[in-house]
């Protein structure tokens, strides 16, 4: 019989180590991965390269679109990818299968979000065409905004490793760590510092997300744009990792799983997908967005009580091992391809 095939796009340069390739091979799916062979990380740090980056979407988009057929399924990784192929599908009346995976789309204002809303409809409206989303309550949320129907959704959380691919010393050298790029709150994180002085902090932000007219703290040390590994090593010599979101949409997640790693304790803004992940004091803290007190608080309660810390970072690395093991994600994802078999 005849191997069904997927289309896998990524948005990076394939070192033959994704684990999604590797785990739908052994499940019987003929995978082709199709990457970004010139990919940079300049293209994510530098504000006017995102326009190359789209193009680089693109083109692996057009790749995926060529070398398919009708019966085939593209998968794409990366959820603007996912909206491209729809695009790109549908203005060419192709009839591809696509599933577009970790819907995320926080709210914009002005020509951006008319033109998101064109874009994501005139994608999603096709027959073969589904998303995933982290946490059910996003179905309804996002089947309202684009005007699609809620059956074009399935709920996928993230899956969480259990190795990092570098040696990773986990320590406390007693400083909170902050960090990661989408939708972060540095200003009251810096307001939590600013009255938090004998606590040191050290975060790494995305430059080009950061307001210039930002006062950073005396007790702060802010990087930009460092590289994973070294990302990694700054939270596992951390005493415990704090991740302020704006946004109620899917963010956080990937600092979540990798403190959860490291046993660390972790103080994160409640949004329905950090609840997926953070039980309230049993493997994590839940705050509400912008709540200034709340946070420093609980900075201060946890920065002081090692036991607690040590107890939250145990019981989130065992939550997250148990319940968002690799090999649930896989059982899932298997499960949401039949739909199109």
């Amino acid at each position: 019989m005849k191997k069904r095939r997927i289309f896998l796009l990524v948005d990076w340069i394939d070192t033959g180590d994704f684990f999604l390739q590797k785990e739908l091979q052994q499940a019987g799916w003929a995978v082709r991965l199709i990457d970004i062979p010139n990919y940079s990380m300049k293209d994510r740090t530098v504000k006017f390269r995102i326009i190359l980056l789209y193009f680089k979407y693109m083109v692996q988009v057009i790749k995926a679109i060529r070398w398919s057929a009708k019966d085939d399924i593209i998968v794409c990784w990366n959820f603007t990818t996912g909206m491209g192929a729809g695009l790109i599908n549908r203005l060419f009346l192709r009839k591809r299968r696509i599933l577009a995976l970790n819907m995320i789309s926080h709210f914009s204002s002005g020509m951006v979000s008319k033109i998101r809303f064109f874009i994501f409809r005139l994608a999603m409206n096709q027959s073969d065409f589904h998303i995933t989303v982290n946490a059910a309550n996003y179905i309804a949320i996002n089947a309202k905004r684009f005007k699609v129907p809620e059956r074009k959704f399935f709920v996928l959380p993230d899956p969480v490793k259990d190795r990092f691919p570098f040696k990773v010393n986990i320590k406390n050298d007693g400083y909170v760590f902050s960090g990661g790029e989408a939708q972060r709150d540095w200003r009251l994180l810096f307001e939590a510092a600013r009255q938090l002085p004998d606590i040191a902090f050290k975060v790494v932000a995305r430059k080009k997300y950061v307001d210039p007219a930002l006062i950073v703290p005396a007790n702060v040390h802010l990087l930009f744009d460092v590289e994973y590994d070294h990302f990694s090593r700054l939270m596992a010599s951390a005493a415990l990792v704090v991740i302020p979101l704006t946004s109620t949409f899917p963010c956080g997640l990937i600092v979540i799983g990798d403190a959860g790693l490291m046993k660390k304790a972790v103080i994160v803004t409640r949004t329905p997908s950090t609840e997926n992940y953070i039980l309230p004091n049993e493997t994590g803290i839940l705050i509400e967005v912008n709540d200034l007190e709340a946070m420093k608080n609980e900075i201060r309660r946890l920065f002081d009580n090692s036991d607690e810390c040590q107890r939250l970072g145990e019981n989130l690395h065992n939550f997250l091992r148990r319940e968002f093991a690799v090999q649930n994600y896989i059982d899932r994802m298997i499960s949401i391809l039949e739909v199109y078999t």
